[in-house]
């Protein structure tokens, strides 16, 4: 070799040895969002609850901000991350002429339409990597909710021997190699839903601290009566019968012990991540998908009401070091879980679409300004229900008659149901204070004859639109059938060519 190639190959050496390495990259944007089915609010100690269940929750909330009263969208599993990743109303996703509610036609009548935002596609557009690790067969691609993701690791069923790729353990773990095969400067947004709370009944903890971390609560000393199906009103449904005469405080406390055993595991996760340096690069998401009830609305250990116990949930924020937002806040307010998506969009400084109908919280997080929403609206559940939320008082609308199974139909009314004259089924409107709905809350302002009429007609508004949208949206109704619908879903960007 010549000395001048050799001083030239010896200069392109040092300025490569000058220039940056992969170990001195800056780490990029992180945003982990965990979504726990079945976590109900008011068993959050950093929302109030008299048991520590939460203490790594808690401390995410000091560190971040969390919103006192959020609201699920819907008290089934499938509509309620259909509306923490579009940011819309889950009652589109329904398709029209079949029934709303129930675990059989949500998994054959479902499907999220193309045009539909997405928050994973807003955050890939902007150079995000994106990836969702789910732990529920229901959630699943072909129900149209992966959009956006460029990894999408579902739900399996698995043989013996590999019950440690289920839970949060397994979705945990999926995501830590996923993650570990991204560049360290790379932006990434992960999705994780756990649905460890809802397997509490049919496989308890193998540690026995979990089993016998909360005492039963004397005054829950009642047992419940058991009944033969998957889901019933006013008994525990046989699969999550936990043998023997329980009392429902035991089954309180065993939940309890769930709850505390899914925040250690939480804690783990969240070592993990400093560990490899991520975690102060990444603004960590917690929020229920729903909640879970012991006797609110009739059900007991299960979900699928519109009452507080199945609707309210715990959404916690903390920040990446450099997002600009407050510290150790509570946002006070009705917010709903259809807000997520566009909250995360606008603290990332992105344009929030204009088809997502939540609205964005970040104002409230950076400055502390007012909760942008007045009322939430949620949907669906076994009485194929409608429900509307504010500050004071829940006004719900169901039909006990038109549940999917009937045995949740008898089990309601005790025998056949009432038909109007006409043979149709008749609906049930109660109207619930929230300070009885949610337990040291505020007495509501106004009468009820006046929140009654007030929340009725937004109700009846909001139920309206949703009907006709879905319509349009699924290609039942022709837009020249229904024009001004259609003209709002175009301006929207909901209707037209799918993109």
């Amino acid at each position: 070799m010549s000395r001048a190639l050799m001083f030239a190959v010896g200069a392109v050496l040092m300025l490569a040895a000058c220039g940056p390495r992969p170990s001195d990259a800056q780490p990029g944007r992180g945003l982990l969002v965990i979504v726990v089915d079945g976590l109900r609010a008011d068993h959050v100690s950093a929302l109030g609850y008299d048991r520590p269940t939460t203490p790594v929750i808690d401390a995410l909330a000091d560190k971040g901000a969390i919103f006192s009263d959020a609201w699920s969208a819907s008290p089934e599993v499938l509509p309620s991350h259909t509306a923490l990743l579009t940011g819309c109303d889950p009652g589109l996703a329904h398709r029209p002429s079949t029934a709303l509610g129930g675990p059989a036609t949500d998994l054959t009548n479902w499907l999220v339409p193309e045009r539909l935002p997405s928050l994973a596609q807003e955050l890939l557009a902007d150079g995000f990597e994106t990836a969702a690790f789910v732990d529920h067969p229901a959630v699943a691609p072909i129900r149209g909710v992966a959009k956006g993701f460029q990894t999408f690791q579902g739900f399996r069923e698995f043989g013996d021997g590999q019950e440690q790729e289920l839970a949060f353990e397994g979705v945990g773990t999926k995501f830590m190699n996923w993650l570990q095969g991204r560049a360290i400067d790379a932006d990434w947004f992960a999705y994780v839903e756990v649905n460890d709370l809802e397997r509490t009944w049919g496989r308890p903890s193998l540690d026995p601290f979990f089993e016998t971390f909360a005492k039963p609560r004397a005054e829950l000393a009642q047992v419940p009566p058991v009944a033969e199906g998957e889901h019933a009103f006013f008994a525990v449904p046989r699969p999550r019968w936990s043998r023997g005469a329980k009392t429902l405080g035991e089954y309180e406390a065993r939940y309890d012990g769930a709850v505390r055993e899914f925040d250690l595991k939480l804690k783990k996760l969240l070592e993990r991540l400093d560990r490899n340096g991520r975690l102060r690069t990444t603004t960590v998401v917690l929020v229920g998908a729903f909640g879970l009830s012991f006797g609110e609305g009739g059900l007991i250990l299960d979900t699928g009401a519109l009452t507080a116990a199945d609707l309210r949930v715990p959404w916690v924020i903390r920040p990446a070091e450099n997002l600009s937002m407050r510290r150790g806040a509570t946002i006070d307010g009705v917010v709903s879980l259809v807000d997520l998506a566009p909250t995360l969009l606008e603290l990332h400084g992105l344009p929030v679409p204009i088809g997502m109908q939540g609205v964005s919280h970040a104002a409230s997080l950076v400055s502390g300004a007012p909760s942008a929403r007045a009322i939430a609206y949620a949907s669906g559940g076994f009485q194929r229900g409608i429900a509307a939320i504010e500050p004071g008082w829940i006004l719900a609308r169901e039909r006990p008659a038109d549940a999917p199974t009937e045995l949740l139909v008898r089990s309601w009314y005790g025998g056949p149901p009432p038909r109007a004259s006409d043979g149709q089924s008749v609906a049930i409107e109660r109207l619930v204070p929230r300070a009885a709905a949610a337990p040291g809350g505020d007495p509501p302002a106004d009468t009820a004859a006046a929140a009654r009429e007030r929340m009725a007609f937004a109700l009846d508004a909001w139920g309206d639109w949703v009907e006709r949208s879905r319509a349009l949206l699924h290609g039942r109704v022709s837009p020249t059938a229904d024009p001004k619908t259609a003209a709002d879903l175009r301006r929207r960007g909901l209707l037209g060519p799918a993109r």
